[in-house]
């Protein structure tokens, strides 16, 4: 549950500024050869499918326009890339708003196809463009069995967590999902809240995922912290928490009601820890933190001194290795 930083993979450096990994070995063959290594198609292809997947939130057509730059084919790019398209959209849980104006997430449970996926709240489907994020051609879906069976025991999570999400997160958007994996019902659970403020220098996302199994109680959930923030530095956070428990097996819109407690009472521990570990509170992007301009003098009030135990260092250390300024 500790928050980590990443930022770019040294491989993709290396590959942009073509030197070999440090310590530096020559090579023979390659010192007889004059002149920086030219980078094949193949090459290009797999850096920038590398950098639009470690594209920070609300940042990939910045992070799109400067790949175009390394590869200069677009067509190669259309036709190579598209699988890192839709793995940064569904990863980030993507909103989309479809023509009428409801919003509704794309993510791995929702995709029917390719490019394709379903809205579960109006059970309609829609086309998504992962270049431009618009939503069109939206149709009705098909009213299967399964559908049937299982949509009375979803709808009743959907709108406690759709109450909980208005009242929570801002801009917030959650999707109820209905699966059966083998053989078993699950209720799965999206929730997404972004706050991208780029004039401002930072782009904050909250993600959490939930998995419910109607039958046992089983309740495992994943929650996400992302935030870059880039004035007179570059830094990029990324936290992550597993939870789980067991609801005691009652009526749907019981269990709902129970699921919503544990979602709330879960997310808002997770926040406030990541507050109290931070680096600075106001970075973390919580509805009531939102951050404003930032001055990285207070940056020296939150390092470790040299005697903290060294667990309490662990994430500090680590924060201030990977801050830089110009």
């Amino acid at each position: 549950s500790e928050p980590c930083l990443l930022g770019w993979s040294f491989e993709v450096f290396e590959l942009l500024v073509s030197r070999p990994k440090w310590p530096y070995k020559p090579n023979p063959t390659m010192a007889a050869a004059s002149g920086p290594r030219v980078l094949s198609d193949q090459d290009k292809v797999r850096v920038a499918c590398e950098m639009l997947r470690q594209a920070p939130p609300g940042e990939f057509h910045e992070v799109f326009s400067d790949v175009r730059e390394i590869v200069h084919n677009d067509q190669v790019l259309q036709d190579k890339a598209v699988s890192a398209f839709i793995a940064y959209d569904e990863d980030m849980f993507t909103p989309a708003t479809l023509p009428d104006g409801h919003k509704t997430l794309v993510t791995k449970y929702g995709r029917v196809g390719l490019g394709m996926y379903v809205d579960p709240s109006t059970n309609t489907l829609f086309k998504f463009d992962h270049v431009k994020k618009e939503a069109s051609d939206v149709k009705p879906n098909e009213r299967n069995a399964l559908y049937e069976l299982t949509e009375p025991a979803r709808r009743h999570y959907e709108l406690l967590l759709a109450e909980y999400v208005a009242k929570q997160y801002p801009a917030g958007t959650v999707a109820v999902y209905a699966k059966n994996v083998q053989s078993e019902d699950e209720i799965i659970v999206c929730l997404e809240d972004h706050k991208f403020a780029p004039t401002n220098f930072y782009n904050g996302l909250w993600r959490s995922e939930w998995h419910i199994s109607p039958a046992t109680g089983a309740v495992s959930g994943s929650l996400r912290l992302s935030f870059h923030y880039f004035e007179d530095g570059n830094l990029h956070l990324q936290s992550r928490k597993e939870v789980a428990t067991t609801l005691t097996v009652a009526a749907p819109d019981v269990m709902a009601r129970a699921l919503t407690l544990f979602v709330r009472k879960s997310e808002k521990a997770f926040q406030v820890h990541a507050c109290k570990c931070s680096l600075c509170p106001t970075l973390f992007p919580f509805p009531s933190l939102w951050p404003g301009k930032h001055s990285w003098a207070s940056v020296l009030l939150y390092l470790p001194s040299p005697t903290t135990p060294f667990e309490e260092t662990q994430f500090h250390t680590r924060m201030h290795t990977h801050i830089h300024t110009y």
